[in-house]
């Protein structure tokens, strides 16, 4: 599979300059940015949850290099979220691959929350649907597309967790 039709479309369609980042293929938006040789903070992994009670979807933003904080979303958002099952993105994410989905819950009609932490980065990395390609976008052209976007404070630093841990961390296994 390449890079998604639907999300380029979208972001063409938005007046968003962008530029393509091939990478070697990888398993993880982690491993995304070491290959393309871009720090951690600034590549942009997507994960979704869904609401525990109704059948609504939504998408947490955060830099690769961090965990979500699941707490911390359900506070902000005032919902009970869980992670979606891998095996349902499929059909939520249909141009893309496993695991690469793009961070714009826009898009798919999910209200997405984004991390404070992503305002702080002038450039940052997207997955783009496929496992070798990010796109280079800068900050303020993203701020287009979601303009009344939800930040928040929402994960913790990969190192952090042991820490955060019996504080209602969620370890992820990249989903993302």
């Amino acid at each position: 599979m390449s890079v998604s039709k639907h999300f380029l479309h979208y972001l063409d369609k938005h007046d968003v300059n962008y530029e393509t980042v091939q990478h070697a293929h990888s398993a993880s938006s982690l491993q995304s940015s070491s290959s393309a040789h871009v720090a951690s903070r600034q590549v942009v992994k997507a994960i979704v949850l869904e609401a525990r009670h109704n059948p609504h979807y939504f998408m947490a933003v955060i830099p690769a290099c961090n965990r979500l904080h699941l707490s911390w979303l359900n506070s902000t958002l005032g919902q009970d979220l869980r992670l979606v099952e891998e095996n349902r993105l499929a059909s939520l994410f249909i141009d893309c691959e496993l695991g690469a989905v793009p961070p714009m819950g826009t898009l798919y009609h999910m209200r997405t929350v984004w991390d404070d932490k992503l305002k702080e980065e002038n450039d940052l990395y997207l997955e783009a649907g496929d496992h070798e390609t990010l796109l280079h976008v800068h900050h303020h052209d993203l701020e287009k597309l979601n303009p009344c976007g939800v930040y928040a404070d929402i994960s913790v630093p990969e190192g952090a967790y042991m820490i955060a841990a019996k504080d209602g961390m969620l370890d992820l296994m990249e989903h993302s």
